[in-house]
């Protein structure tokens, strides 16, 4: 038997590499097509493919969600220059760098910009770690994790952060507040919701946070906020498209007579099981034109809340139980945060 009637055998005997004609630009377009675990094996193949597997343009989005990064891993990822990435419900063991994963280069080299660490198993010593080489967020959710002052400080150098979600956060003080207030101007959407905060952190605050803030979550404060403090809010915050004061059970009807005459932007609020407001107040939000939704759970009965939404035609009540505001994924959206893509094809 020869080649010429068994062209299997002729495939065998080929000592053409057909990969090795094309470009590193055409190579690293198909890794584009390949799942992030696929390119793993791919770095073992030859010293090229190990080569252009850590090229940047393959890691800018990721998604660890759910898994358990052992010590190094993290600093890895970072070394590879991703810019979205996702670590919701994920166990990050400590240290984050390890061996040869420096910590200056992943300084230098850290490109990170939009996080989602939202439930994520950790402790504040392996935060501190991670957050002392991010200097360039633009939107970070730390939901349901413990942070002290040393983390806050480190989120406060982050100058350019437009969105941050700290809901259910412990470890929040008003000592930590402080960097945050002062360096990040630029916030447009703050989650503070049920974070456990003293008075004076609310008083603060109300006082010292930034007017470019346009939607706000300062639920479950409970007695902790009272009609005084939202007089300061509305002042400080006078562009608010979105405010949530659910469960602020010491504050009264004065506060929507506050939120209706300062807050001209407000579009949607939620003052749900804050028993000290009387529904017939409500109306007197009709003054602002934009408003599209009232939040006011726990507080109607049916007969009550149909009279409501006779008067306030054109406005939703009670349509949105949960607040959106600052959270990186909402509804079904698994494989994105803040609208951005973390997963490529099959990754």
């Amino acid at each position: 038997m020869d080649m010429e009637t068994d062209p299997g055998l002729h495939c065998l005997q080929t000592p053409d590499d057909y990969f090795s004609m094309l470009s590193d630009e055409i190579v690293l377009t198909i890794f584009q097509w390949v799942p992030k675990f696929v390119l793993a094996k791919c770095a073992r193949v030859c010293r090229r493919w190990s080569r252009l597997v850590i090229d940047e343009s393959l890691w800018q989005r990721l998604d660890l969600s759910n898994r358990t990064l052992l010590p190094g891993v993290l600093g890895h990822v970072l070394g590879r220059g991703v810019s979205i990435l996702r670590l919701a419900k994920a166990e990050i063991l400590g240290p984050v760098f390890t061996g040869v994963t420096s910590v200056i280069n992943c300084t230098r080299l850290s490109r990170i910009q939009y996080l989602d660490l939202s439930m994520a198993s950790t402790t504040t010593s392996v935060l501190e770690e991670f957050f002392c080489i991010c200097k360039d967020l633009r939107k970070l959710s730390l939901e349901n994790c413990t942070v002290n002052d040393k983390i806050c400080g480190y989120i406060g150098e982050n100058k350019n952060l437009e969105v941050l979600n700290l809901a259910m956060c412990q470890g929040i003080t008003a000592a930590g507040l402080v960097p945050i207030t002062t360096n990040c101007r630029k916030l447009e959407s703050l989650n503070m919701g049920w974070t456990n905060l003293h008075k004076h952190s609310i008083v603060y605050l109300c006082l010292c946070l930034p007017q470019s803030l346009q939607n706000f979550n300062l639920s479950g404060c409970r007695e902790n906020i009272t009609d005084d403090e939202v007089k300061q809010l509305v002042k400080t915050c006078p562009n608010l498209r979105e405010l949530d004061l659910s469960d602020s059970t010491a504050i009264t009807c004065e506060s929507i007579h506050l939120i209706a005459s300062h807050l001209n932007h407000l579009e949607h609020l939620a003052v749900s099981r804050c028993y000290y407001i009387m529904p017939t107040t409500m109306p007197v939000l009709g003054q602002i034109n934009s408003l599209v939704a009232v939040e006011m759970f726990g507080m109607l009965k049916d007969t009550a809340l149909r009279q409501l939404r006779e008067t306030m035609r054109g406005v939703d009540i009670n349509k949105f139980p949960f607040s959106c505001v600052a959270r990186p994924t909402t509804g079904i959206r698994r494989t994105s945060i803040w609208g951005l893509r973390v997963r490529d094809n099959l990754a």
